[in-house]
């Protein structure tokens, strides 16, 4: 996918068009288990504004830029596979763990956890101006989510919350061209914390091609400090 022609898309388009969600279920062929879990989950779920739809995983990479496509278009709400399959920044959950009943209340969560976004985002729109609220929020938390896992760290919910609208105005200051909130003692900070930043900007680089703008250090060594002042348990971040 181009990234500068979604960002530009996003740009062009009109403000929060709410776009529907959607749960896809993956087999090798798109049409046997992946049909059979479609059945259960929809009945599952329970809601007809949640899409569900079986693709096919004979190709790995078709399959991600499959994903990648349908993003476009959808909040993909879960990827629910026989076969395993991560995808950066999407969430996944076995075949075997959902229909065993182990996922089941996780799914339930991750429904209620996109509505509680969804809410944000229609709060939001009134004051971001410079880009669609819903697709702001939903790469805001997928960023979190991406950070959350790589670091082995856990945020509470009302902590990711708060870093989400971080980030989420964040995006909008760049936006609009206003200069980085400077971080003070950078240069100590960086230096101690020499490798989560070289982490950090990897993990981060995707969101800033999505959204066309180059986020400066301070503001990542406000991230990676907001991680660490909450006290969050982590392999990777140090104190």
């Amino acid at each position: 996918i181009d990234d500068r022609r979604v960002a530009q898309k996003h740009n062009e388009a009109p403000k929060n068009n709410e776009k529907q969600r959607l749960i896809i279920t993956a087999c090798f062929t798109g049409e046997g288990a992946s049909e059979k879990l479609k059945e259960i989950i929809r009945q599952d779920v329970g809601d007809e504004n949640i899409e569900v739809r079986p693709l096919n995983i004979i190709s790995k990479n078709d399959f991600t830029n499959g994903v990648h496509l349908l993003s476009e278009d959808y909040v993909i709400l879960a990827i629910i596979s026989t076969i395993p399959v991560q995808i950066e920044g999407y969430r996944y959950i076995s075949a075997m763990d959902y229909l065993g009943g182990k996922a089941k209340d996780l799914l339930k969560e991750w429904i209620k956890q996109d509505a509680s976004m969804r809410n944000v985002a229609q709060s939001l729109k009134e004051h971001i101006r410079k880009w669609d609220s819903e697709d702001l929020v939903i790469k805001s938390q997928q960023l979190l989510q991406i950070l959350v896992k790589h670091t082995g760290s856990e945020l509470p919910e009302e902590v990711f919350t708060g870093m989400l609208l971080h980030l989420c105005f964040l995006v909008e200051r760049k936006l609009n061209g206003e200069a980085a909130i400077r971080f003070e003692q950078l240069e100590s900070f960086e230096k101690q914390h020499e490798t989560d930043f070289k982490l950090f900007r990897k993990w981060i680089r995707p969101f800033e091609i999505h959204f066309n703008i180059d986020i400066e250090v301070d503001e990542i060594a406000h991230l990676i400090r907001m991680f660490i002042e909450n006290g969050i348990s982590s392999p990777i971040l140090t104190v």
